[in-house]
């Protein structure tokens, strides 16, 4: 290796190193190709390659006649970013994660993982504080937050975390829907699927393609505003229609009685369900009720996990783009950091419909 490539890395290694060392202050000038001549005692086109190089590794940016000047990527490199996702809860958070991994890494920054529905439930708000406050601690450059739901306390929980990070001052991304109900926005940047256009487009195709004439929208218990986003999109579909009828209705769809009410009192002949984890549960139910699906109603939901087409029959539902909500919800994050002054935003990325066997 010639001696001036070997002088180059010594250069860029050394002042990567001081970078990422917090050595030099975000927004002040770098040294000069003077100084770093007198400093290294290379040539000045030795120096000029180190500097190139730490400007494609996005450290420093160089300004033709101003000099040098460290990237806020580089005074937040290597800072852990915090994720709070429900991974223990299904199959649509696994790619979330690892596309947020998998862009982290690439930018030299580790991963602390949380999931607040994996503990004992007695426990559960004092380990959500526990965590969040753990998450401070360790200096986490943000936080991407899948909002707990599915259990009686969700709002407390999410209240709780929110607090922590508020009075830290740890940005925070939102994943799924916003913790304000439609049409409030809260604080939070927002990044997930379009659940309102994913409601009325799967209420569209059951009314139109398979000829559905009286629908229900079956929500879960303590549910996020994401299922409210569906079945607003829902009703948005079945308004369109004045002969229809649709209605929404809130339960356990494994609740036997449950399920023999609704059709005493709403006569679906196609039911949407939340997500995809309802629905294969009201189908189960359906069928040890005697109820064909989809001869005697007809049954759909959404997420599209791995169960979907395992099921018999095979369940219609809208795909949603988990590893397309993990990147933006990183890159989101990393846009907070650099202007905290930006008004929060909402990301809404589209699902894809899918129809199998249970929809006819």
């Amino acid at each position: 290796m010639a001696e001036s490539e070997v002088k180059y890395r010594v250069i860029y290694e050394t002042l990567k190193e001081e970078i990422l060392g917090g050595r030099f202050a975000s927004g002040r000038r770098f040294p000069s190709e003077a100084q770093l001549i007198r400093r290294f005692g290379g040539s000045r086109i030795t120096v000029i390659h180190a500097l190139q190089e730490l400007s494609r590794a996005g450290l420093i940016v160089r300004r033709k006649g101003v000099g040098s000047f460290l990237t806020s990527r580089a005074a937040s490199y290597g800072r852990s970013i915090g994720i709070i996702i429900p991974i223990s809860r299904g199959e649509i958070f696994p790619p979330i994660c690892r596309e947020i991994t998998r862009l982290a890494q690439q930018d030299g920054r580790s991963m602390l993982l949380a999931d607040f529905l994996a503990v004992d439930a007695k426990n559960r708000r004092a380990e959500a504080r526990r965590i969040a406050e753990s998450f401070v601690a360790q200096n986490v450059l943000g936080v991407i937050f899948h909002l707990t739901d599915g259990v009686a306390d969700a709002a407390a929980i999410n209240r709780m975390a929110l607090e922590v990070f508020d009075a830290a001052g740890v940005p925070v991304v939102l994943t799924d829907c916003d913790v304000l109900p439609y049409p409030e926005h809260g604080r939070y940047d927002v990044v997930g699927s379009d659940d309102a256009d994913a409601g009325y487009r799967l209420t569209r195709h059951l009314i139109s393609e398979s000829g559905a004439r009286r629908l229900a929208f079956l929500s879960p218990r303590f549910g996020n505003n994401s299922f409210a986003h569906r079945s607003r999109g829902f009703m948005a579909a079945v308004s369109e229609r004045p002969r229809l009828k649709g209605r929404i209705v809130v339960g356990d769809p494994e609740d036997g009685a449950f399920v023999k009410r609704l059709f005493q009192t709403v006569r679906p002949d196609a039911i949407i369900c939340g997500n995809d984890r309802a629905a294969a549960a009201l189908m189960a139910t359906l069928a040890a009720q005697g109820r064909k699906v989809p001869d005697d109603v007809k049954v759909a939901g959404f997420d599209d996990v791995n169960f979907a087409r395992l099921v018999s029959p095979r369940l219609t539902t809208m795909h949603m783009p988990c590893a397309e909500v993990g990147a933006a919800a990183y890159r989101t994050l990393l846009a907070r950091v650099e202007r905290h002054d930006l008004p929060p935003c909402t990301i809404n990325l589209r699902a894809s419909l899918v129809v199998r066997d249970s929809t006819g």
